[in-house]
């Protein structure tokens, strides 16, 4: 299996699923490595806790969003690492 992210309905199923089936139940499910459920689990539930889609949803586009945005260099900046540079 190659990965791909998760979507919002398959974190849905997930919050669902948690509720009554194991971490490979949800897997074969999803068609996904139960590896993956797991650590989509541990990273968007936090100690007694259910697991919450809508919350680890809005999580993962913030990252995303967060991750896309660009650097800009001023001119400031460039001229000074133009000095740094041999």
């Amino acid at each position: 299996m190659s990965y791909t992210q998760l979507t919002q309905d398959e974190r849905y199923h997930i919050q669902y699923l948690s509720r009554h089936c194991t971490l490979t139940e949800i897997a074969k499910q999803l068609n996904r490595h139960k590896s993956t459920i797991s650590r989509e689990i541990k990273r968007h539930c936090l100690q007694g806790q259910q697991y919450s889609a809508e919350k680890a949803q809005r999580q993962s586009q913030t990252i995303k969003q967060r991750k896309r945005q660009l650097y800009k260099l001023d001119s400031q900046l460039i001229q000074h690492i133009d000095t740094l540079i041999p």
